[in-house]
This record gives C-alpha cells, sequence and structure tokens, in this order.
C-alpha cells in the first residue's frame, strides 16, 4: 500500500543571508529503498527552478549507502548521483515499479539553497533528522559525489 505525505511539501520560508539576495527555501526528502535485506538511501532535493509548475518539479538525487542521520555523518560519506526524480517522490512511499522494492520516506523538510553550481550544493537542511549546513561536493575524479557536514560560521 503506498501513501503520500504532504506535510514535507510546506509553503517555502525565504531568508536573507550574506552573499546573496535571498536564498531560496525548497523541499527535500531522504527515502529508504530496499528490497528484502538490500537496502540503500536516497537524497533528494528539489531543483531550483524559477517559475515551475508543481507537476514539473525534479529532484536531483543521490544515493547514499549510510543513513543520513547526524550521528553518521561526522566524517564525509559517498554519494552517487542518480538521475533526475519526478517531483511526486517528495511524498510518496511504497512499492517500486518493476518489483524494484519499495521505498519509505524516513526525513524530510526543506533546505535553504546557499551556494550552487554543477559541482557543488551548500545547503542548510531543516528537518527531522537532518539538521545543518552541508555541502554536495562532486569529486574531481569519477562521478561521484561527497555530502560533508560544514562547520558552523557566523556569516551562515
Amino acid at each position: 500500500m503506498w501513501s503520500f505525505r504532504p506535510s514535507c511539501t510546506e509553503q517555502p520560508n525565504f531568508l536573507m543571508v550574506p552573499n546573496m539576495n535571498t536564498t531560496i527555501s525548497l523541499p527535500f526528502v531522504v527515502q529508504k529503498h530496499y528490497k528484502g535485506r538490500v537496502f540503500h538511501w536516497d537524497l533528494m532535493l528539489q531543483r531550483p527552478i524559477e517559475g515551475a509548475n508543481p507537476e514539473d518539479r525534479f529532484l536531483a538525487t543521490w544515493q547514499l549507502t549510510v543513513e543520513p542521520v547526524m550521528e553518521n555523518l561526522d566524517s564525509p560519506v559517498s554519494a552517487l548521483p542518480l538521475p533526475d526524480h519526478r517531483g511526486i517522490y517528495l511524498e510518496y512511499q511504497g512499492p517500486i515499479t518493476h518489483n524494484r522494492g519499495y521505498c519509505q520516506i524516513v526525513d524530510c523538510g526543506r533546505y535553504d539553497l546557499l551556494e550552487y553550481s554543477e559541482n557543488l550544493w551548500r545547503v542548510r537542511f531543516v528537518g527531522r533528522q537532518l539538521i545543518g549546513l552541508f555541502e554536495l561536493k562532486k569529486n574531481t575524479v569519477g562521478d561521484s559525489w561527497t555530502l560533508a557536514r560544514c562547520p558552523q560560521t557566523d556569516k551562515l
């Protein structure tokens, strides 16, 4: 049985921060994907596309082999980029098509986009479990990325 979690897509909250006119606040979700005893987590962040209709939302997605909870993020973790997912996955949990297992929402909330480029997302997560300043950064070799907690500074 599938379900939707509308609490994960509350209205945005825009904040002023140094170095940018505004911080864009967008939804994120962490889903646990499992088939039998094999599992991983997908971290999905709504892409910052101005003027996009809600049904046109796309989610930048990274697969993590470590559950993204604060006690596991003292050290950087590998993040494998996946193709963008449809916006419906911000709220969906249940069976995955083609008998590929199930997904379950384990965290969701908003993220403030502080810096954004093709190879770097600097964000402030405000979720149930994932909270604080983080960087998703593309590694210099290969296609992998790293998710790392940033030290808190007075500037941010």
